[in-house]
């Protein structure tokens, strides 16, 4: 049993750790950008041609968040902290519970 939690808390870590990069979206350069030295993505430059709609962006009007709207932010980011606190509190309780069975010796 205990190895049976151990291979699939492995799992889980394993999926877990790998998950970011397998949704990971890939973007491909628009049709008036080229890639210069496109070999290695890492130093890729993206060159761009200038263009009237670029120079001519409008300013958005973007309003800070009223104080309620942030608070349901700060709730909703706490909430999320605690439970995940708590699964983690969980697991380990029951793997404590699941690797401490030590068979009872008659006296």
């Amino acid at each position: 049993m205990k190895k049976i939690l151990t291979v699939l808390f492995l799992l889980v870590m394993v999926f877990t750790f790998a998950a970011p990069f397998a949704l990971a979206e890939e973007t491909a350069p628009a049709a008036d950008e080229a890639v210069i030295g496109g070999a290695d993505e890492a130093t890729a430059i993206v060159v761009t041609e200038e263009t009237e709609a670029a120079e001519t962006t409008e300013a958005t009007d973007e309003k800070p968040l009223t104080l309620g709207e942030s608070a349901m932010f700060m709730l909703k980011g706490m909430v999320g902290i605690f439970l995940v606190t708590g699964m983690i509190i969980l697991v380990l309780v029951i793997m404590d519970k699941a690797g401490n069975r030590k068979k009872e010796t008659e006296e």
